[in-house]
């Protein structure tokens, strides 16, 4: 996926920056991008709540995010990530041991997980 050109927020992680794009006040995507892009401020109320959540993931990778997502995909890629959401914080799993618990191939898992705008 191409990086956009403009975010609704661009904040600083331990690897990187996060470049943070809402559509209709739910969180619609996260870019990864290096680490000399530039920082920006929240545009509104909703990018700094996605920011805080964002950094209270950082700092406690078992924080549940309250914040709305809009992930657009077809309904087998709907499946996979929502399965991904479960998916306990430090718990591994790989796409052939994802595809077993869905009853599909890892194949089909890997490019859902690909095409997830929020990793």
């Amino acid at each position: 996926m191409a990086k956009r050109t403009t975010y609704d927020a661009v904040i600083a992680a331990p690897f990187g920056r996060l470049g943070i794009t809402l559509m209709n006040g739910r969180l619609a995507d996260i870019d990864f991008l290096g680490s000399k892009s530039p920082l920006r401020a929240p545009k509104d109320t909703a990018a700094r709540q996605v920011c805080r959540e964002l950094s209270a993931y950082l700092r406690n990778p078992k924080h549940r995010f309250h914040f709305p997502l809009m992930q657009a995909g077809t309904d087998f890629q709907q499946r996979v990530w929502n399965a991904l959401q479960r998916i306990p914080a430090g718990k591994v799993l790989s796409y052939g041991d994802l595809a077993r618990k869905l009853k599909t191939g890892p194949r089909a898992v890997g490019n859902a997980c690909r095409a997830n705008p929020i990793p």
